[in-house]
């Protein structure tokens, strides 16, 4: 579903706790599957951690991948992310498009690990 910048920031602005968002691609099977509503709660870039699955927007569609880096410029805060079918990472995205953090199902501190460990090995777009 096409999403504008607009209709993104509103959505964000009104956005509460434990709010339901469905799943449009398999880039994050077999943890998160295509159709599957998540539960999300807001998240930014100080409250996110490095791991967690997190919804941003990108290419007028929201998107749900793991976080796997946050960086600090002086430009601004952005962070790094790549869902866990893919062998690349997603192109850097500004914290001002952060959008929640899944809060279910819950991803266990091991398949975290586990998708780290993994992720030492794949590429930088």
């Amino acid at each position: 579903m096409k999403i504008t910048l607009d209709q993104f920031l509103i959505r964000k602005k009104n956005l509460k706790e434990n709010t339901e968002i469905q799943i449009i691609s398999g880039s994050m099977e077999p943890f998160i599957y295509t159709g599957e509503k998540v539960k999300c709660s807001p998240c930014n870039f100080e409250n996110s951690v490095i791991g967690d699955p997190i919804i941003f927007w990108s290419d007028n569609k929201l998107i749900c991948h793991f976080l796997i880096a946050k960086h600090k410029t002086e430009k601004g805060n952005f962070i790094e992310t790549r869902g866990l079918n893919r062998f690349y990472n997603d192109p850097i995205i500004s914290e001002k498009f952060i959008f929640a953090k899944v809060t279910s199902p819950k991803i266990s501190w091991f398949k975290k690990q586990i998708f780290q460990l993994f992720n030492r090995f794949y590429k930088k777009p």
